[in-house]
């Protein structure tokens, strides 16, 4: 019975620190007023949804030129959009108009425009963060702006690099490994090509953790984020979808502002997801640093006492 009762208390304890960690969490997020941190890196990520779309479609198009592969890349890219909002046939003729101009200048326009604006979402996700993790003595200037930028490319390197790999899952193991071994591996290698990409999208969260607030937090702690926004990022997506599907009237509500409205809310969403995460994250640290200070201090061999006279 003594070790039942042992192994509940201490069940007990866990569950009691874990629900101490998460309010203190979600204080910390809120006083530093972390959804309106969320809304300006929702806003300046909007702008920068479609001159990325232009990029990545033009590069894509000009490295391909069999039509039929690149109609099937305009679907996959179609595709990452919630269906029940339906504006894939906006985003068709939009990406198709694209395709069909294939034009260099065209592509780097796009690129730049993705710099400049998607550098500004990274400085306000750079204030969140520091915000979240209590950082006072912040980088210069030049310095900031720089990290600004190196985790814009990191993440444009990382978006880009997972549309590669959907692309490649959905033309050549699907359409053509598939039929010539009866179909036996659709179902592995959809459920390797899904794991790999949310391997992908727990690493850049890791990364972003890391690199872009300026404080240096253990690797150990940052997996934790890192997997509460991957987790978020997929759940975030997916309920947005289930909305869509099952709210008929969105599109007549919001006309051709939906597309608008569906990234905006959803960027919103993570956002607010990645700061709480980290939030987490800086409780369950300063939660370790005080246990380790606490043993050290047990540690300490008492002074002994000097007799008198």
């Amino acid at each position: 019975m003594g070790p039942e009762i042992a192994h509940s208390r201490t069940r007990k304890a866990t569950r009691t620190n874990l629900f101490e960690i998460l309010e203190r969490a979600y204080r910390r997020y809120r006083d530093v007023n972390g959804h309106i941190y969320a809304a300006a890196i929702s806003y300046f990520s909007m702008i920068s949804l479609f001159p990325w779309l232009i990029f990545i479609v033009t590069m894509l198009t000009l490295l391909v030129r069999d039509p039929v592969v690149q109609s099937q890349i305009i679907t996959q890219v179609v595709d990452q959009f919630p269906p029940g909002a339906r504006i894939r046939g906006e985003l068709r003729a939009f990406v198709s108009e694209i395709t069909v101009r294939r034009s260099g200048v065209l592509g780097l326009a796009g690129l730049v425009t993705t710099i400049i604006v998607a550098s500004e979402a990274f400085r306000a996700l750079r204030y969140a963060l520091n915000a979240v993790f209590g950082v006072t003595q912040t980088r210069s200037v030049l310095r900031g702006r720089g990290i600004d930028l190196l985790g814009m490319l990191v993440v444009l390197l990382f978006g880009t690099v997972s549309a590669a790999m959907a692309t490649l899952l959905d033309l050549a193991w699907i359409e053509r490994i598939t039929p010539a071994t009866g179909g036996s591996l659709s179902v592995p290698l959809l459920i390797i090509g899904y794991t790999l990409q949310f391997l992908l999208t727990f690493v850049a969260f890791v990364l972003m953790y890391r690199v872009v607030p300026e404080i240096s937090m253990d690797w150990r702690i940052l997996w934790i984020p890192g997997l509460i926004a991957a987790i978020g990022f997929e759940a975030a997506r997916i309920s947005i979808s289930l909305f869509l599907n099952y709210f008929e009237r969105f599109q007549q509500i919001y006309g051709a502002l939906s597309v608008t409205v569906v990234a905006l809310v959803f960027v919103f969403v993570v956002a607010n997801i990645v700061l709480i995460a980290a939030a987490i994250a800086c409780e369950v640290d300063l939660r370790q640093y005080q246990r380790e200070s606490s043993h050290a201090e047990s540690r300490e061999p008492e002074e002994p006492v000097s007799a008198s006279g």
